[in-house]
């Protein structure tokens, strides 16, 4: 998933960012130059170092290189150390001399200079950081004073960042210096950076900017700036045009190149990479010849594996740096040399078209489906949507737009899918295509996350078209049924629940599925004693089967089904999706404990559809996770990304994200934060903020209710939504009588001879769970040292350790330690720490150094004037808090000079006075 760190705007460079603010510190890198292509983000991670060292205290000096001034020696160093000349009286003669603030007479001499430089930076008490951006542009005087500087000064507090364009640094700078070399964000986090700029863009031309920019991120920037005019320049025909900096100088150095080089560039722009191969038998192809000027100025490299743009910008600025009549020229050679691949040739037949033309948009609509298999929906759609621009009938243009409508949404393009099927709706009044048209704008607000204008659309839908078109019936009654469980709201699950009764009885397997999802997520399901089951093989079929089962705590079924249907689906975004339905297979791994797993579909999803809601599912999975694992403030990053991409705030996406905060809040032992934060999926009678989610968190939120000193509050809650259970009259699943009486038994009054239901405890199907089984062994655990019951609390305890280790949930892991530790069994791998006692209270630390040099409890007791069952009681609770088994382990935990002060005081213990109780 996406990282940022704290105090950083950029998106992603986490790993970069943190090595390049180790130069502030103590005992790092000295020096560090950034490489990498241009508008790959050298500038921003400098502009970032630069805010870092200024929060810390440090002198930051810094200069960029000019093309104008790199032939005038120490021009850079004059501009980057500007600032302290002027500041102190009596910089050295020579520096002064070199950098024109008084009289040279004669030519630097770079040795003195990089002398004189040193002497001055050694001044500087507080620490200094050069920054360097455009180092290859800088003159070699300047960076040969610097690199000198840097080898005098490299144990001192002088620390120096270049940043340059390019493989390797600049000559001048040496051979030895450490490098870090910038390559392309990740999908997830360009998609990320697309989201947030000023414009951002959705649909076809989204996926198509991710893929020229080639997580280049100032080319992502340029190319959403600009605005493609005309048909010809829409969305995949061609790169996008640029508008920017790096635009206008790639296009400045196009102007400078013969005809002949600019034909051959716009040959290799049009084809791309995937026509590149049929150049060959283009007529006046390019040659090497033809290419050469353009490769001299390192515009294109041309190597036996091809020839290829040397930056991602260079291919629009050659495209658009044609008329339209030239690239649809060279688009129409191109068509008649792919004879043989049809898909291809009607693409760029379409390309070259700019009036309505059924033959070529009949061409179209029929390799729609080769689109589909080499691209995908997102291919398939934009095809259609290509074809309906150039059919001359509205009715053949509405057909083909609904279809691409249907595409753009298996694409998880909702936004885009909305409009074609707005588009449609408007060109045709035949009823068929505009219940298809309403179903897809269903769909699409579905997966955006606009739960209840999707169902104001998908309910009535559902009860118009029962009689006419049950299929499409169901459909619409399932995707209504999906938004009410996002929604989470009481009223939208009535209203699902009333329509299910409205609707024949489903006859397919598909519409089978869609009945029993939307019965299990309204309730129907469960009190029918409705056990879900495969229905049919079909991925609808195999999806909604599962998340059903997934809903029932049917757990090891709905990873089969849901498996299955991944598998299934040929539509990679819908594979991946995490929105609905199908995150139910990330959530069930989550709970099955196969966290890993989880994590990889989490971070496919993130990669594939962006930063919309339909990632938020993905998100939170990942943030539930790594608040288990005690990764706190990455989960509360994550879980702050979740809430901003949910719209309109649906109460599955927010009783998900207040359980992991909770789970954050246990975990770094904020246990008031905790009941607050949990506390919140209930209300005042006890009712669910979330039908479903929200129970998951009851063992969370008796264990900070008990933790915070609210014992009193978490019981009355507990029993008010016990109260709510009984009520529904619906019999509760293995996994939610677990969790009843996890929280049970952490809530229970101290003198309740049996706390956990042995029912519960024997009953292994809670093996289906195993971090929320693993808590209650942990818990019950507890219960049972508490009351001395040590032999049945360390096969529970070390029950819970082994799972705890597996999951890598270190904060439990730890609890669990250490009351094994406090059974007398000891650990490997986990050594007592002194510094644990700056957790005991004064007068457990003074036990504890009294016990550790050698004094009985008996005596220890009588220094203390306390009983001896006190002293008992103190060190019994400060064990496990120093990681100790016992009294024997002390020795070596308290040091020698404490040990001997204690026990040069054990004469002065008053003889025969007896301590006070």
């Amino acid at each position: 998933m996406t990282g940022v760190l704290p105090g950083s705007r950029l998106i992603g460079r986490s790993s970069e960012l943190t090595r390049l603010r180790a130069l502030t510190g103590a005992g790092g890198e000295s020096a560090l130059v950034v490489l990498g292509e241009a508008g790959i983000g050298k500038s921003a991670l400098l502009a970032d170092l630069a805010d870092y060292a200024s929060a810390r205290g440090m002198r930051v000096l810094s200069a960029v290189g000019s093309e104008e001034e790199s032939s005038f020696p120490l021009a850079g160093l004059q501009q980057l150390l500007r600032p302290v000349l002027d500041e102190l009286p009596a910089p050295p003669e020579e520096l002064r001399a070199a950098l024109g603030v008084a009289p040279m007479r004669a030519e630097p001499d770079l040795f003195r200079t990089g002398t004189a430089l040193v002497e001055l930076l050694a001044r500087q008490a507080d620490g200094v950081l050069l920054l360097v951006d455009d180092a290859h542009r800088m003159d070699s005087a300047s960076l040969q004073v610097l690199a000198f500087t840097g080898r005098r000064l490299r144990a001192g507090p002088i620390t120096m960042a270049y940043a340059a364009t390019g493989d390797s640094p600049p000559a001048a700078l040496g051979l030895d210096l450490p490098e870090l070399r910038l390559g392309p964000l990740s999908v997830a986090e360009a998609a990320l950076l697309l989201q947030v700029q000023p414009h951002p863009v959705e649909g076809s031309i989204r996926e198509q900017l991710l893929t020229e920019a080639s997580g280049n991120p100032q080319a992502l920037k340029e190319l959403s700036q600009a605005d493609a005019g005309g048909p010809a320049a829409g969305p995949g025909w061609g790169p996008r045009p640029a508008a920017g900096r790096l635009s206008a100088r790639f296009a400045a150095q196009l102007g400078q190149l013969p005809s002949v080089t600019r034909r051959a560039l716009l040959l290799v722009a049009v084809a791309g990479d995937t026509d590149r191969d049929v150049l060959a038998g283009v007529t006046g192809g390019p040659t090497p010849e033809a290419l050469a000027p353009a490769e001299e100025l390192g515009l294109i490299s041309v190597n036996t594996t091809g020839i290829r743009f040397r930056h991602p910008l260079l291919r629009s600025a050659v495209y658009y740096g044609a008329s339209f009549a030239g690239r649809a020229a060279i688009h129409r050679q191109l068509a008649d040399v792919l004879t043989s691949r049809p898909d291809r040739r009607a693409w760029h037949l379409g390309a070259a078209a700019l009036l309505p033309d059924e033959d070529v948009a009949s061409l179209l609509a029929a390799s729609a489906a080769q689109a589909k298999r080499r691209g995908g929906p997102a291919a398939m759609a934009f095809i259609l949507e290509r074809a309906a621009d150039l059919s001359p009938e509205p009715a053949d243009q509405a057909g083909r737009l609904i279809q691409a409508a249907e595409a753009a949404v298996s694409a998880g393009q909702a936004d885009r899918a909305r409009d074609l099927a707005r588009r449609a709706l408007e060109q045709s009044p035949d009823p068929i295509l505009r219940l298809r048209g309403q179903l897809i704008t269903g769909w699409a607000l579905v997966s955006s996350g606009h739960y209840l204008r999707a169902t104001e659309i998908l309910l009535p839908l559902a009860r118009a078209a029962a009689a006419r078109a049950p299929t499409a019936a169901w459909n619409a009654l399932r995707l209504a049924a999906t938004a009410a469980y996002q929604s989470g709201h009481p009223d939208h699950l009535r209203a699902v629940a009333t329509a299910i009764a409205a609707l024949p009885l489903a006859a397919d397997d598909e519409t089978r599925a869609s009945r029993l999802w939307a019965m299990t997520v309204t309730g129907q399901a469960r009190a029918a004693g409705i056990v879900p089951r495969q229905l049919g093989t079909s991925e609808r079929a195999l999806l909604h089967a599962g998340a059903a089962a997934w809903h029932a705590d049917q757990t090891s079924d709905a990873i089969r089904l849901l498996r299955a249907a991944r598998d299934t689906l040929d539509d990679q975004p819908m594979r991946a999706a995490c929105g609905g339905p199908p995150a139910a297979l990330g959530w069930a791994y989550l709970d099955a404990g196969r966290w890993d797993e989880a994590l990889e579909l989490a971070a496919e999803a993130g990669s594939l559809t962006g930063t919309g809601i339909t990632s938020s599912p993905a998100t939170l999975i990942a943030a539930t996770i790594a608040a288990a694992r005690g990764d706190t403030e990455h989960s509360r990053a994550l879980v702050a990304g979740a809430l901003a991409a949910d719209v309109e705030h649906g109460r599955l996406v927010t009783a998900r994200a207040r359980h992991a905060l909770g789970l954050c809040a246990l975990a770094d032992g904020d246990y008031l934060t905790a009941f607050d934060q949990l506390g919140q999926l209930f209300d005042d009678g006890g009712l669910p903020y979330h039908p479903h989610a929200s129970y998951l968190a009851i063992g969370d939120l008796a264990l900070a209710a008990a933790r915070c000193g609210r014992r009193l509050d978490g019981r009355k809650m507990l029993k008010q939504i016990n109260a709510v259970v009984a009520e529904a009259g619906q019999p509760g699943t293995p996994r939610l009588r677990q969790l009843m009486a996890r929280a049970d038994g952490i809530l229970a009054d101290p003198s309740t001879p049996s706390a956990y239901s042995a029912d519960v405890l024997n009953d292994r199907t809670g093996n289906q769970w195993p971090f929320e089984c693993a808590q209650l062994d942990l818990e019950s655990g507890e219960w049972l040292r508490r009351r001395r019951r040590i032999n049945e609390a360390k096969s529970v305890l070390g029950t819970a350790l082994e799972v705890f280790r597996a999951l890598k949930a270190r904060p439990w892991e730890r609890r669990t330690e250490s009351e094994l530790r406090a059974c007398g069994i000891a650990l490997p791998g986990a050594p007592a720490s002194a510094s644990g006692l700056n957790g005991l209270t004064p007068q457990e630390r003074q036990i504890i150094r009294l016990a550790a040099a050698g004094l009985s409890n008996r005596e220890i007791a009588q220094r203390l004037y306390l009983s001896p069952r006190t002293v008992a009681s103190h060190l019994y609770r400060s064990f496990p808090k120093l990681g100790v088994a016992g009294r024997n382990q002390l020795h070596g935990l308290i040091p020698a000079a404490d040990r001997a002060a204690s026990t040069q005081t054990r004469t002065a213990i008053p003889a025969g006075k007896e301590p006070s109780r």
